[in-house]
């Protein structure tokens, strides 16, 4: 059936752009605020699905309309954007940061950003803060959506209303299925991959067609919206970056939405009033274009300040942000969206086509130059392209990724290449070196400095090494008790190493570990933090900043309480990247030209090797 325009719809847009504008400029209270693109899913679903369905019921539908009108709501305030952010982007970002973005820019024209940023997603990657064109992984999602829902309704039509309403139930059933599985392996699949998203727009349509049961009375419609708000505003405000999402995590606010929506389709309530004010369906309309903004505006605004750093709750730069987006976002709508929408620039389906197309193309021929050139180095000195290169650094061979350190997804014991990492000959000293990706930076010093020694190896990130398996993930516990329960006790070592990004919470492990040495008689050698920088080192010499200025505290404090505690409580041996590197301040470069470390806080192997002749020098490992 065809419906009037319900202002609440808006109104609950306003609420879910809110909730994302607040967590992207880091409001502490709004960590969860990630939830409102998934209420955006079901809205959108919802709104399309209430259009589509009557004109395909009464034989008006046409997939040209359909796809003009996507074009004509989504592509021109997406190009305007696009453009201003390749001139900042032109301005601010290095080679490979520019590769980036090109590629991203595609995908956002293109409809496929969410698969780029997928492919772009790897534990030693760049902050997600610094991509300007991140947030567009939501349109991706959208728009594959688009594309295929109008021909699977023009499928279904065929099926017939009850075998459609099955078929539909049953989609939204599996998608929802598959995200709760994939959500557990395979987050970063979950989060980004349109069929894993696709149960949340199907909810939106389970609503518009009445597949679910409809709200007749007052009350039920009041208690109905109130607990969908209240839904949604409490994962918005409970969740974090730690909670478990999307799949299971994703569902109250997506069920908080059709609950809103599904409350307005038979009356009002008092939600639905509340949602409907002026300055709520106001914010609404210009949702879009404030989407679409807030994020590059916030993303080269850290740009502009890197060197002075973004702390949460910077009222004064949260301020800043919102008013500028809020600004661009009301004359997006209003020079933009509206008057393409009404027709009233590129008014026939040729001209919007063409002009669509004309922008796409020229777009694509700069980011291919753009990729093909490495990033448009000639904006910048021999020099800082040269340190620049360095944030693409690979460290997967000579940290031995996949072989002898791993993540903790989908990764057994099996895949440890027992002959490379875990060697075990006659006539050496023995030397095991466990830990996280701090212990995996490590290795190539110990090859290349410690030829003496035999250096076994086993190390998984993102995971603690002894104590708290009961809630780590499985691979984690498979591996320790691999490494403690059947390696060790049947092959001697004359110590273990032991180095990690150590934190208030991951203090536990180091007790366990002593423990562990005590109980099995096994030389235990803890090795204390290493330097950290508020962003990348490459980053900040290619800058030319002052990298000492840059150095975050924590590390050093961490160090002395730790050096401490394994002098006075532990009675360990216990190495400090700070005592013996950064007697006169830590060191930035190995060797001219080249860093100590490739991001904020892992050393390239040339800065472990230096580290490690020093920890030599000292005979602290004889």
């Amino acid at each position: 059936m065809a419906r009037g325009y319900r202002p609440d719809v808006d109104g609950l847009r306003a609420v879910a752009v809110l909730l994302v504008v607040g967590r992207h400029l880091r409001v502490s209270w709004l960590s969860g605020g990630f939830v409102g693109v998934d209420v955006f899913f079901v809205i959108s679903g919802y709104l399309i699905s209430s259009i589509i369905m009557p004109q395909i019921l009464d034989g008006t539908f046409s997939l040209t309309g359909f796809y003009e009108r996507r074009i004509r709501r989504i592509f021109p305030a997406l190009a305007v954007m696009l453009a201003v952010s390749s001139l900042l982007a032109w301005k601010y970002l290095l080679p490979s940061e520019m590769v980036g973005y090109a590629r991203s820019m595609v995908g956002a024209l293109f409809g496929f950003s969410n698969v780029v940023f997928w492919n772009w997603v790897g534990y030693f990657d760049g902050p997600n803060e610094l991509k300007p064109l991140l947030h567009t992984w939501s349109l991706g999602v959208e728009e594959q959506f688009y594309l295929c829902f109008p021909l699977l309704l023009l499928a279904g039509r065929r099926l017939g209303v009850t075998a459609f309403k099955r078929w539909v139930c049953g989609l939204t059933v599996v998608s929802f299925v598959a995200a709760c599985g994939m959500t557990l392996y395979l987050p970063s699949d979950a989060f980004y991959f349109a069929p894993l998203r696709a149960w949340e727009l199907l909810l939106g349509i389970l609503v518009s067609q009445a597949y679910v049961p409809s709200i007749r009375t007052s009350a039920g419609r009041n208690v109905a919206a109130c607990a969908g708000l209240a839904m949604i505003l409490a994962t918005g405000l409970l969740y974090t970056a730690k909670t478990s999402f999307p799949g299971l995590g994703a569902l109250p606010p997506c069920l908080g939405a059709a609950l809103i929506i599904a409350a307005g389709e038979t009356g009002t309530s008092f939600v639905g009033q509340f949602l409907s004010l002026r300055p709520m369906v106001f914010v609404g309309l210009i949702s879009y274009s404030l989407y679409l903004w807030h994020w590059p505006v916030q993303v080269f605004y850290d740009y502009a300040h890197l060197l002075t750093g973004r702390h949460e709750d910077d009222w004064r730069a949260v301020g800043f942000v919102f008013t500028i987006s809020f600004v661009v976002a009301v004359l997006s709508w209003a020079f933009v969206e509206r008057p393409v929408r009404a027709g009233r620039l590129w008014p026939s389906r040729g001209r919007l086509f063409l002009g669509s197309g004309a922008f796409a193309g020229v777009a694509l021929l700069l980011a291919a130059g753009v990729v093909r050139s490495e990033g448009a180095p000639k904006r910048f000195s021999a020099e800082t392209v040269a340190m620049a290169r360095y944030l693409d650094y690979d460290n997967h061979d000579e940290d031995r990724w996949g072989r002898c350190a791993f993540g903790p997804l989908l990764t057994t014991v099996s895949m440890l290449d027992r002959t490379a990492c875990l060697p075990y000959s006659e006539g050496k000293k023995h030397l095991l070196l466990v830990g996280d990706s701090h212990a995996a930076h490590l290795w190539p010093g110990f090859a290349a400095v410690f030829p003496e020694f035999e250096v076994s190896q086993v190390n998984m990130s993102e995971c603690p090494i002894l104590a708290g398996m009961d809630t780590a993930p499985k691979a984690c516990g498979a591996m320790s008790r691999f490494i403690f329960e059947d390696w060790l006790p049947h092959h001697p070592v004359d110590a273990l190493l032991v180095s990690y990004r150590w934190t208030e919470g991951s203090l536990p492990d180091a007790e366990a570990l002593v423990a562990y040495g005590r109980a099995h008689h096994v030389n235990v050698i803890l090795f204390g933090p290493s330097v950290e920088y508020a962003i990348a080192l490459p980053r900040l010499l290619a800058m030319g900043a002052d990298a000492h200025e840059q150095e975050v505290g924590w590390p050093r404090a961490m160090d002395l309480r730790m050096k401490q505690m394994a002098k006075d409580r532990w009675g360990v041996e216990y190495i400090s990247f700070f005592d013996d590197v950064c007697a006169g301040g830590c060191p930035v470069y190995a060797a001219p030209g080249m860093p100590m470390g490739f991001d904020a806080n892992h050393l390239t192997a040339a800065g472990a090797k230096v580290f490690l002749a020093d920890v030599k020098t000292s005979g602290e490992i004889r």
